[in-house]
């Protein structure tokens, strides 16, 4: 009889704890769909200068990264551009490449590099990732704007082979895709330059990530946007300032002089 009441007050105990866990776990999720629900994404919209420095065309606050979002986003900047760019590099997210497939026509539009390699480590392995000899060979594979098509094509099959990872489905899937981010297919685009730049949304990232801190008011984001943007400014108008003026001369030839009067 003892052991019985026992027995009855520690399955009492234990689901007193079960209860204890589901409620905690409760809470814990509505705490994060409140965070949710307050934030906001920052999106921009990014090109580079004759300095090859980044100047922001636009910017924009939005709730939710869906197609309803990015089509007004989208074609709020072509209104105030007055048309749609002829080329935009963008991300994997479905929801952009809806929108500018059905909104931004006849825009060609490509993957960026940057985040597809960003995530090879852990598509690869640590192990592979950290291959000096290997990373080489593929990106002398990519990153290659003066190839053909077709010797990329067998350039990646040989590195592929040469690693086995033919098996690999992530690399399977981004060769079949690589008309939108390898540069041997698209060298009619006269920012093919730009598209294979692996640090351009880094360096953005890492500019705005100086001017405000993660949980910022509404007030206060706009307020350090301001100050970036004015930055941005003052530094443009320093660069073409620059770009004006007469460099010293490393030599009395007028090949260096005419080329001085030639580029910035």
């Amino acid at each position: 009889m003892l052991c019985l009441q026992d027995d009855e007050y520690l399955a009492s105990l234990q689901a007193d704890r079960e209860k204890e866990l589901k409620a905690r776990e409760e809470a814990e999720v509505r705490l994060i769909e409140e965070q949710a629900a307050n934030c906001v994404h920052y999106i921009s919209v990014l090109w580079v200068d004759n300095h090859w420095k980044n100047v922001t065309f636009g910017a924009s606050l939005i709730a939710k990264e869906d197609y309803k979002n990015f089509k007004w986003l989208i074609n709020t900047f072509r209104d105030a551009m007055g048309r749609a760019p002829t080329c935009v590099i963008k991300d994997q997210c479905p929801a952009i490449k809806k929108a500018v497939l059905l909104n931004w026509v006849g825009t060609k539009h490509r993957l960026c590099m940057w985040h597809i390699m960003n995530k090879l480590p852990s598509k690869i392995g640590p192990k592979r990732a950290t291959n000096k000899v290997f990373m080489s060979k593929l990106k002398s594979v990519i990153y290659s704007d003066q190839s053909t098509p077709t010797e990329f094509e067998e350039g990646w099959s040989a590195v592929m082979s040469e690693y086995k990872l033919q098996d690999n489905n992530w690399l399977a899937a981004m060769f079949r895709r690589r008309r939108t981010w390898i540069p041997a297919y698209y060298s009619d685009i006269e920012m093919a330059g730009l598209l294979r730049t692996t640090s351009r949304s880094e360096s953005s990232n890492s500019f705005f990530q100086h001017f405000h801190e993660r949980g910022d008011t509404l007030v206060e984001f706009y307020s350090s946007f301001e100050s970036a943007m004015d930055k941005q400014r003052i530094r443009t108008v320093e660069d073409e300032k620059n770009s004006r003026k007469t460099p010293r001369f490393e030599t009395p030839l007028q090949i260096e002089k005419d080329a001085a009067q030639l580029y910035t």
